[in-house]
């Protein structure tokens, strides 16, 4: 099943998100990426940039080739970018989805 958005596309200059995402680790490594919003958790582009760096490694050690698809089902939390994002700098696909929490649940 394929989706699309009813949006235009936005134009990024040819670069793939985790390409962008090391392109602003290297400019502003120590400025927050993500905020965590219940609990003030940062992460920053540098640690982001470490991040997805490290599971595309991981990811490809373990036989992780083309073709495959990482089937990704987690909480709404800075960590679920990592994951996405470093499965598609290992040049393979996401089919993800977050579950999302509510304070006090």
């Amino acid at each position: 099943m394929t989706c699309t958005s009813e949006y235009e596309d936005i134009e990024a200059g040819g670069a793939a998100l985790h390409e962008m995402d090391a392109e602003r680790a290297a400019e502003s490594g120590d400025r927050p990426a993500l905020i965590e919003e219940s609990t003030g958790q940062v992460v920053t582009y540098g640690t982001l940039a470490s991040r997805i760096g490290r599971v595309a490694a991981g990811l490809t050690e373990r036989g992780f080739g083309t073709g495959d698809v990482l089937a990704l089902w987690a909480p709404n939390l800075p960590q679920w970018a990592g994951v996405a994002l470093g499965a598609i700098a290992a040049g393979r696909t996401v089919m993800g989805s977050t579950q999302l929490t509510r304070s006090g649940s």
